[in-house]
């Protein structure tokens, strides 16, 4: 595969967009890019002796959220795989293709068809999953609560009701053990951010008495 031309076709096609109103411009086509490498950090990590899927990996987290977009949520994996192939046809073998266009078919689904997923697709599903937390998360409350006209106060009020009545449900939605540890990581990181947050907003220092 032209990785370099495929690439430069996903950047073509989402990289100036945002998906949702209150997001970034670029955040899906940035958040792909992150996902393929730590697509290939789990992989590695967990099926070290086998690299044979991370072409098809790498491309399927740049494009699995090509469709996603606001109201289009449940339907961007069926939507975003056929426009995959459309964009991808003659860019990789047949083979190569499919597997790239399964994956990004079924990355979000984590719950319906877990019994009957590849350990590719699991991989990938994690990856995308792990994405959305720790300190990117942060910047995520910041811009909604900036889109609702909230104070600083009302972003950690958000991010630590919502977080913390979430947290084991996001975390069953992972599908490896490791998977698990490094979103308990990024989660601590999360709540220790609030903690520091909630002192600096009160016009304090850690260590020092006003």
């Amino acid at each position: 595969m032209n990785l370099p031309e495929i690439q430069r076709i996903a950047r073509e096609q989402f990289a100036d967009r945002a998906s949702h109103p209150w997001k970034e411009r670029g955040n899906k086509y940035d958040h792909g890019l992150r996902t393929a490498k730590l697509t290939l950090t789990l992989r590695r990590a967990l099926f070290p002796d086998d690299a044979s899927h991370d072409g098809a990996l790498t491309v399927a987290a740049w494009f699995h959220d090509v469709c996603n977009r606001a109201g289009a949520e449940k339907e961007h994996g069926r939507e975003g795989a056929a426009l995959t192939r459309r964009l991808l046809e003659g860019l990789a073998d047949e083979e190569t293709l499919r597997e790239i266009c399964e994956l990004v078919l079924l990355h979000d689904d984590r719950y319906e068809k877990a019994a009957g997923l590849s350990d590719w697709v699991k991989i990938l599903q994690d990856a995308d999953y792990l994405d959305h937390f720790g300190s990117y998360d942060v910047w995520m409350y910041i811009l909604a609560a900036r889109a609702m006209n909230e104070t600083a106060s009302g972003a950690l009020r958000m991010m630590r009701e919502e977080r913390t009545a979430g947290r084991e449900a996001l975390r069953a939605g992972l599908n490896f053990e490791l998977s698990r540890r490094l979103y308990d990581e990024k989660m601590d990181y999360f709540f220790s951010f609030c903690d520091r947050f909630e002192t600096e907003l009160d016009g304090r220092f850690p260590g020092f008495t006003a």
